[in-house]
């Protein structure tokens, strides 16, 4: 079965694919012109301590003195990370299409955003 991905279309979203001014999704074809591009962000930042950090801080404070003084910030690192999915969707003569598009970084979520923005100007 073919995919949405193997066919040469102008933009991607999720499985909605855009092709000479037509949306194709699984529930049908419409025309571009006319369409209301809804985008939901439904993801969520969250930050950690990373292992690295919790090692290198033991093996740190194993050393006098200096150790104990790197330690400190080395410990108190943490990392953020983003998961989720951006929900887009199409509503336009006849058809509605919901999809969502898993993301793990926030370029990806305005890469989401900025694809939408330019389909909304035609």
């Amino acid at each position: 079965m073919d995919t949405i991905q193997s066919y040469p279309y102008d933009a991607v979203l999720g499985d909605i694919g855009i092709i000479n001014g037509w949306i194709i999704t699984p529930n049908g074809a419409a025309p571009l012109q006319g369409a209301q591009w809804i985008v939901a962000d439904r993801t969520w930042t969250y930050s950690y301590l990373p292992t690295s950090s919790v090692v290198l801080g033991l093996l740190l404070l194993c050393i006098p003195f200096i150790g104990w003084i790197l330690a400190i910030p080395v410990m108190a690192s943490q990392a953020t990370a983003v998961t989720g999915y951006v929900e887009v969707t199409v509503l336009t003569r006849g058809l509605i299409h919901l999809t969502q598009i898993p993301v793990a970084t926030v370029g990806q979520i305005w890469s989401v955003y900025r694809m939408v923005q330019g389909l909304r100007v035609i």
